[in-house]
C-alpha cells in the first residue's frame, strides 16, 4: 500500500468517526436509524453514502427529506472542503442486519449468520422476542429444490453432525451472539 493510499484510508476512517455520531443523532431525531455510513473517493471528490431504515420501513420521500437535512448539516460542519456527492437510501436486503426490529421485520425469511464465536448458521427466522431470535430449519415451509439443507458448523455442542437437520432446530440466539447476519434471497 502506498503512503498516499494509507493517508486516504486514515482520512476516511477519521472522517467516518467524526461524522457518524452527528449523522446518527440527526437521523434519530426523525425516528430513523443509520444502518451504514460509507465514505469513498478521493479528497477532491468524496462520495458519502448513508443507508437508513426504521422499523416500519423508509420511503423514497423520507430519504429525500433526510438527504436535504443531512446535506445542510454537512455544509454547516464544513465536513468536505472539496466537492462531494451525498446519497441517502434504504439499505436493501443485501446489507447486514443491525437492529433487533430488522430481524422481526424479516420473520419467515432465510437468515445467514456469522456468529461471534466464528461459526456460521443458516435458518429461517420464526420468532423474535426481546433480544432473542428463533431460527427454524431452512427447509421449513417447503423447500423448492427438494434438497436437504446443508448443516452448518454452528451445531450446538450436544448435537452430532450426523443428526438430521430437524433435530438441531429450533435454535434460539441472543442478538449479541450474532456478529453479522444477512437475509438470503429465495427464488
Amino acid at each position: 500500500m502506498t503512503d498516499l493510499a494509507k493517508d486516504s484510508t486514515k482520512d476516511v476512517a477519521q472522517l467516518h468517526s467524526q461524522l457518524y455520531p452527528a449523522i446518527a443523532e440527526r437521523c434519530l431525531r426523525g425516528g430513523v436509524y443509520v444502518v451504514a455510513l460509507e465514505i469513498r473517493g478521493s479528497r477532491e471528490r468524496r462520495i458519502v453514502e448513508i443507508f437508513v431504515d426504521k422499523p416500519d420501513g423508509i420511503s423514497l420521500d423520507e430519504c429525500g427529506e433526510l438527504s436535504n437535512s443531512l446535506g445542510e448539516m454537512l455544509e454547516e460542519m464544513n465536513a468536505f472542503p472539496a466537492a462531494y456527492r451525498l446519497e441517502v437510501s434504504s439499505p436493501g436486503v443485501e446489507r447486514p442486519l443491525q437492529y433487533i426490529w430488522q430481524y422481526a421485520r424479516n420473520i419467515g425469511r432465510l437468515l445467514v449468520a456469522e456468529l461471534a464465536d466464528g461459526k456460521s448458521l443458516k435458518g429461517r427466522i420464526s420468532a423474535v422476542e426481546g433480544e432473542m431470535i428463533t431460527l427454524e430449519s431452512p427447509a421449513k415451509h417447503g423447500s423448492k429444490s427438494g434438497k436437504q439443507p446443508k448443516i452448518s458448523n454452528a451445531l450446538p455442542k450436544n448435537v452430532s453432525s450426523e443428526a438430521p437437520v430437524e433435530q438441531i432446530f429450533p435454535v434460539i440466539l441472543p442478538q449479541s451472539a450474532i456478529k453479522q447476519a444477512v437475509i438470503e434471497l429465495e427464488f
